[in-house]
């Protein structure tokens, strides 16, 4: 199932509008972004010798 397939199952099926649908994304966007500047920043400064 394509991500298309998936966002027309969740707007026919669950009856999920399409604004619902942009808050996810965006909050999932979120979580991702930070999760990722969170990673980024601890394999930094596991990299940089300590003195």
């Amino acid at each position: 199932m394509t991500l298309g397939e998936k966002l027309q199952y969740l707007r026919k099926e669950k009856g999920i509008s399409q604004e619902q649908l942009a808050g996810i994304f965006f909050d999932a966007c979120l979580i991702c972004a930070v999760h990722k500047d969170y990673e980024e920043k601890k394999i930094l400064q596991a990299a940089v010798p300590k003195d």
